[in-house]
């Protein structure tokens, strides 16, 4: 019968290397948590109907753009320009 003796020397210094991985790879989960976070709050508001605005008012922001029509866009500044192509 063989008896085997346990080595207390170095199990503190593997505990530390196991608290070390273990706070590691917490601290990983916490950074992948806030852009799921992030992006679930963003599914919420889209669910809810699109950041609190009325379907009138997102209809407004939709631009007709099909063959022969103008475009307006206005800069940041607020300036609207006038882009057409002949051909």
């Amino acid at each position: 019968m063989r008896r085997s003796s346990l080595n207390f020397d170095d199990t503190d210094e593997r505990l530390t290397k196991i608290e070390n991985q273990f706070s590691t790879l917490v601290a990983s989960i916490d950074e992948k948590d806030a852009p799921i976070t992030e992006k679930d709050a963003e599914v919420a508001e889209l669910k809810q109907g699109g950041g609190g605005q009325t379907l009138e008012e997102i209809l407004e922001q939709v631009q007709d753009a099909r063959l022969g029509s103008i475009v307006l866009n206005p800069d940041a500044e607020g300036k609207k320009f006038l882009r057409f192509a002949l051909k």
